[in-house]
């Protein structure tokens, strides 16, 4: 997942990553928890760094220190 932050990634950018298969509407909202579970996990250890882009959106990217 933090290889895939070298550019800016929302947590709907990550899922297509973690999940393979199509997800129905029910599907997704529990695979959008999953995702920002992990980015936040990723946030608050240092890996990441947090921003929140124009259109209001958050976005995750790779720290430069890790």
């Amino acid at each position: 997942m933090a290889a895939a932050c070298v550019t800016p990634q929302s947590a709907m950018d990550i899922v297509p990553l973690m999940f393979k298969r199509a997800l129905d509407a029910h599907q997704l909202s529990f695979a959008l928890g999953e995702a920002l579970a992990h980015l936040h996990l990723l946030w608050a250890d240092g890996t990441l760094s947090r921003r929140v882009d124009e259109a209001g959106n958050i976005q995750f990217e790779r720290a430069f220190d890790k």
